[in-house]
Parts: C-alpha cells; structure tokens; sequence
C-alpha cells in the first residue's frame, strides 16, 4: 500500500508540474507574438533578416495532464487513507451539481 501511495503522490506532482509548464510556455508563446514577432516584423520590413529565413510558427499545446480518478485512491477508501488526487474542474463543478440536487 506505501507503494502505491508514493507512485500516486509522484504522479500526482507531475501532472501538476506538467500542466504548470504548458501554462508557462503557453505565456511564453503569447509573450512571442505580442511582443517579439512584432519587433521582427520590422527588421523584416527594412530589409535587415539575414538569411532569408522565415521565423517558424509556434503553437499553444491545448492538451492538459490527465489526472488520477480511481476510487482506490481517494481518501475514505475504506483502505485506512490514500492520496487524494486534485479534482479536475469539470470534476468539481458535477459534484456541486450532484450536491445541489
């Protein structure tokens, strides 16, 4: 049972880790167009790219890390405990809703 709280807890951690680092370059990208590309567009303009070469297109990953849903694994599993994994948002808005009903 230590082994599969330790796994989930890593697991845990690293979907967060990974979400929070396709926020950080989903800003970064942002960051790119509104301010950089616009600066670029300029050299561009006077004729100052050496090269020829075109700046690639960069786009926002859309994708989020899949979280930990099993019931095994949520506290008052009956098992003495257990990690309980962040909810989705989806997640929370159907138990206000299942809660409401």
């Amino acid at each position: 049972h230590g082994r599969l709280v330790k796994l989930s807890t890593l697991l845990s951690t690293l979907g967060t880790r990974l979400n929070s680092t396709v926020r950080a370059y989903n800003e970064a990208v942002g960051s790119y167009e509104a301010r950089v590309l616009p600066a670029a567009r300029r050299f561009e303009d006077h004729g100052s790219v050496a090269g020829g070469r075109e700046l690639p297109e960069l786009e926002p990953v859309t994708l989020n890390a899949r979280s930990v849903h099993a019931p095994e694994l949520t506290a008052g599993d009956g098992l003495g405990g257990g990690v309980t994994a962040k909810p989705e948002p989806e997640q929370l808005v159907m138990r206000r809703l299942r809660a409401a009903e």
